[in-house]
């Protein structure tokens, strides 16, 4: 009996060893994210108006309408001297995913910006504070929080901050299109619930804990930025693995789309992707630049001039930007026209004389006949990428019930950076990469990635 009893206690023994090193135990320190492991972290995003009731007119409205004021936020950045603001676009983007903060863990709703790069949520005791899905997060209760201090590295990279009376970081962050956060720099264990059922926790991540904010940040607690600053979440994961990678659905869908933190997983990413460079910036080192050299219509190179959408390296002007959370793209006004006359050429439906609802314009009535298949490739440094006629032209209706096919390009302004919107990104995978500053990108249907 004694035998069988000491066989029971180490067979149970033996079990439980093994459902030990089964559950993972994750944080930044152990290089979760490295290249020696499988898979980073993945994430559902979902839309910003998901959920809401919107029609599909009023989604593509309200779509538009958060991106003109984000393109907006790049024009003010851009053309405008920083003192007490950041050179951040309009706050805000087209998706939300969650994760949790402190220990133990209060789960956030966060936007993500490709546009700017502190993290924040706000905290308690508030100042002032916009409603919110969650309750606030209060520092106080949480067992890893950490103020920083005026002399951290991090509390450097900001462009304003000032010491409290304990010599604590106490920043200020503005955006392009007004927003603001204001509050302590701190020091926290993030956790992120991955979509294959384990918790990975980030510790001594540094945020903004923001006691004072206002702005477009309304039903979400906070934001992630994802830009190229040392103050972003991809920049804080350990070298080797400073990446994110995401594929966005039509924005029409009512599935979610998909983000993966650090290292992707070699079936994530198509084999004929390619790559392209990250052009540097050092005016506006948030933003990720790429350099075009032309751009095709259904085969057929167009003829603008080169100054369109180059980046001035004098002054940090113009150059285009790939972000995430713009829905339009946006090209120099040139280029947009001839864009514009070479499709008047190819597409045989009425043109519609106005804007649309939305506030799109050029757009053909819809119900005349199917729009001829056409395709627009655009000729980055070292690859091409080739949109289809879906991302090209998109549904919208006329202030009388027409239904219309409207231009996804619209004019820019001098000197403003050109913007690749994410209809354009639409069923493609593009992977950030910090660490060896390229995009790499490939189509893909992302209901199923």
């Amino acid at each position: 009996m004694a035998s069988c009893h000491r066989s029971f206690i180490l067979f149970v023994i033996a079990i439980i060893l093994q459902i030990l090193f089964a559950i993972p135990t994750l944080s930044a320190s152990n290089n979760i994210f490295g290249q020696d492991t499988k898979t980073g972290i993945r994430v559902a995003l979902q839309h910003w108006d998901a959920g809401k009731g919107f029609t599909k007119n009023e989604l593509l409205s309200r779509a538009v309408q958060r991106g003109k004021r984000r393109w907006q936020g790049f024009a003010s950045s851009s053309t405008t001297p920083f003192t007490a603001v950041s050179p951040t676009s309009n706050a805000g983007g087209e998706n939300v995913f969650n994760m949790s903060i402190g220990t133990p863990p209060k789960s956030k709703v966060m936007i993500c910006d490709t546009g700017s790069d502190l993290i924040w949520t706000q905290c308690k005791p508030c100042v002032s504070c916009f409603p919110q899905v969650t309750a606030l997060f209060n520092p106080a209760q949480s067992n890893s929080y950490k103020n920083l201090s005026c002399t951290n590295q991090f509390c450097k990279a900001l462009q304003s901050h000032k010491c409290d009376s304990n010599k604590n970081c106490y920043y200020a962050y503005g955006y392009g299109d007004g927003s603001s956060t204001q509050g302590s720099l701190g020091s926290e264990t993030f956790t992120i619930g991955t979509t294959q059922g384990r918790s990975v926790s980030l510790q001594n991540t540094t945020f903004g804990c923001g006691n004072n904010n206002g702005g477009t940040f309304s039903e979400a607690d906070g934001l992630c930025g994802l830009g190229q600053g040392p103050l972003s979440f991809p920049s804080q994961m350990p070298n080797g693995s400073k990446s994110f990678t995401y594929c966005i659905v039509d924005f029409l869908s009512t599935q979610n789309s998909h983000m993966y933190f650090g290292s992707l997983p070699s079936n994530k990413m198509p084999k004929n992707s390619q790559s392209t460079p990250i052009q540097k910036n050092s005016n506006y080192p948030t933003y990720y630049y790429v350099q075009i050299q032309g751009i095709s219509i259904n085969g057929k190179p167009l003829k603008y001039p080169q100054s369109s959408c180059a980046l001035n390296k004098d002054d940090g002007s113009g150059g285009m930007i790939i972000d995430s959370g713009t829905t339009l793209t946006y090209l120099t006004k040139a280029l947009n026209t001839v864009i514009k006359n070479t499709l008047l050429q190819k597409i045989t439906n009425t043109l519609y004389p106005y804007s649309s609802e939305a506030g799109l314009s050029p757009c053909w009535y819809a119900d005349e006949g199917p729009i001829p298949n056409i395709n627009m490739t655009y000729h980055f440094a070292e690859a091409d990428m080739t949109i289809p006629a879906s991302s090209i032209l998109i549904p919208d209706s006329s202030d009388y019930g027409d239904s219309l096919m409207c231009l996804v390009t619209q004019p820019s302004s001098p000197g403003i950076p050109c913007i690749f919107g994410n209809v354009h990104q639409q069923d493609f995978v593009f992977k950030y990469d910090l660490d060896n500053k390229k995009i790499t990108f490939a189509p893909q249907t992302c209901s199923e990635w």
